[in-house]
């Protein structure tokens, strides 16, 4: 996915569905990761 989600739409995502957060944070994490390396 190169377009980034609106940062507000992402918040009423992860406020409405827990799930979705956790995931997403692992996603954003992993990426942080690798650009680390």
């Amino acid at each position: 996915m190169t377009v980034r989600p609106n940062e507000h739409e992402v918040a009423n995502i992860l406020l409405l569905n827990p799930y979705i957060s956790e995931h997403y944070q692992l996603v954003a994490c992993a990426k942080h990761n690798n650009q680390q390396r």
